[in-house]
C-alpha cells in the first residue's frame, strides 16, 4: 500500500469490523477494534506469527492511523470513539519498521490525539491487530 493519500479513504462500519476501501485500486481492508488476544508484550516477529496464524497479517501504518483517526471522526461528540485507546493503554504494532530497525506502533489514543512510537522492545501495551485484505 505505497502512495496511497488519506482523502482516497471512505470508512464503512460493518458487523463490528471497520472497513475502508481505497478508492485508487479498490481495496477492501478489515481490522478488529483491538488488539489480538494474548498479543500483548510478545515480540515483533511473535506477533507477525500470531496474526498469521488467524490467517491475517500485521497492519500498516497508513491502515492502522487511517482506521483509529477515521472511526474516531466519524463518532459522535457525546461518546466518542477512541481505538487503540489509553485506556487501557493500547497499541497496534504495525509492519513497517524506522531506519529498518524499530517497528512502528499507533494507539495510545488520549483525548489529545492518537500516538504513533516505535518501541525496539516488547510492552504490555503493544499487541497487534489481525489485517485482511480483500
Amino acid at each position: 500500500m505505497k502512495n496511497r493519500s488519506l482523502n482516497a479513504l471512505v470508512l464503512i462500519y460493518f458487523n463490528k469490523t471497520y472497513r475502508f476501501i481505497m478508492t485508487n485500486n479498490v481495496l477492501e481492508v478489515i481490522m478488529p477494534n483491538n488488539a489480538l488476544e494474548r498479543s500483548r508484550g510478545l515480540t515483533f516477529d511473535a506477533q507477525r506469527e500470531l496474526a498469521e496464524k488467524v490467517g491475517c497479517e500485521m497492519p500498516g501504518f497508513l491502515e492502522a492511523a487511517s482506521l483509529v483517526v477515521l472511526t474516531h471522526m466519524d463518532s459522535s461528540v457525546e461518546s466518542p470513539i477512541r481505538l487503540y485507546s489509553d485506556e487501557p493503554l493500547t497499541y497496534t504494532r504495525c509492519h513497517q519498521r524506522v531506519h529498518d530497525l524499530f517497528p512502528l506502533a499507533v494507539g495510545g489514543f488520549a483525548p489529545a490525539g492518537v500516538r504513533v512510537a516505535s518501541p525496539s522492545f516488547a510492552d504490555d501495551g503493544i499487541g497487534v491487530a489481525a489485517l485482511r485484505k480483500f
